[in-house]
């Protein structure tokens, strides 16, 4: 967290993201997560989700859902991809 000199306001709340939805890999090397976060950008405003890919020590991740819909639970196939 960071810590500023600046006066809290609602639209700080609506900038933290919320990870949720933690899959990992069956070689315990990677993990597919959830991330929720207030889009503001369009009209109506709205929290949208999408499914995140990163290696188990939470470096390298990479968005694979990026659309104005919402998507959830990610889940592992049979070759070790969400």
């Amino acid at each position: 967290m960071i810590l500023t000199d600046q006066p809290w306001s609602p639209i700080h709340t609506l900038a933290v993201k919320n990870i949720t939805n933690l899959d990992v890999s069956p070689d315990g090397k990677s993990i597919a997560f959830t991330v929720m976060q207030a889009a503001l950008t369009c009209e109506p405003s709205s929290f949208q989700s999408q499914v995140y890919l990163a290696d188990a020590d939470g470096s390298q991740q990479v968005r694979l859902t990026n659309h104005r819909g919402n998507d959830y639970w990610p889940s592992w196939g049979g070759s070790n991809s969400p």
